[in-house]
């Protein structure tokens, strides 16, 4: 995404000439003051570019968008969540911390958690809004952000027709008829299933960007929504009955 430095360089010069009235007109001793908040300024904001640097480096921001600060927000809380610390989506105490002392933990390259069983099988996160498709031999085929609900039980479930369903669907709408919810994969309670993050029927456009999953910024009333490479993969994995274990 290219942006404008035109803003940018306005606010800095309104910024510069604030800091001369007040040196002015307050003598030495509060200029002094004033040109110690500017620095201050500064180091805050060199600090955030490093804490930008690091989290690109760690795979913590994904997909465009028209704000960068809600997409910084977001990397921000996919970090948090992969190194166990507070979703505030603030980079300050022990965020930037971790992130200034090189040993954060990758956004993208997650840990299995543990106490989820053996063998095949899906493994959601509700703490992490993540999700692993974990192979017969341990091994990772593939994970991911997620958008998940906060009143699933965490538990063990299945994949599979239930209630005469089919246990997949490659094209599916909502309740509302307005939505598509494609690659439909079922597992809870008839109708509680993962699919692609839903797409406006009228716009053609999903009801919230890719960024959103990995994160608390939005938040399902019933299924588990997912970015479309992601579902097209778990879509596969449950060609055939799979366990799916919901942990914290």
């Amino acid at each position: 995404m290219i942006r404008s430095t035109r803003p940018f360089s306005t606010r800095a010069s309104v910024g510069s000439l604030a800091v001369l009235l007040v040196v002015t007109a307050l003598g030495p001793v509060d200029g002094a003051r004033a040109q110690e908040t500017r620095e201050s300024a500064t180091v805050v904001a060199s600090g955030s570019k490093l804490a930008e640097s690091r989290l690109k480096g760690l795979g913590c921001f994904i997909g465009p968008s028209a704000s960068e600060g809600m997409r910084l927000k977001a990397a921000t809380i996919r970090f948090q969540a992969a190194n166990g610390l507070r979703q505030t989506g603030r980079l300050g105490g022990p965020t930037m911390k971790r992130l200034t002392s090189g040993k954060g933990k990758s956004c993208t390259d997650r840990p299995v958690p543990t106490r989820t069983g053996q063998g095949r099988r899906i493994v959601m996160s509700q703490g992490q809004n993540w999700l692993w498709l974990v192979k017969e031999d341990g091994t990772v085929l593939a994970q991911g952000g997620i958008v998940d609900n906060d009143w699933l039980p965490q538990r063990t479930y299945r994949t599979g027709a239930q209630c005469g369903k089919p246990a997949r669907s490659r094209y599916r709408s909502d309740r509302s008829g307005a939505l598509r919810i494609d690659w439909f994969v079922r597992f809870h309670d008839c109708i509680v299933g993962f699919h692609q993050i839903p797409v406006s029927k009228r716009t053609g456009q999903p009801i919230h960007p890719d960024y959103y999953a990995g994160t608390d910024l939005s938040k399902s009333h019933g299924c588990i929504r997912m970015p479309l490479p992601l579902i097209k993969k778990l879509y596969r994995f449950a060609a055939q009955p799979t366990k799916v274990v919901v942990t914290r």
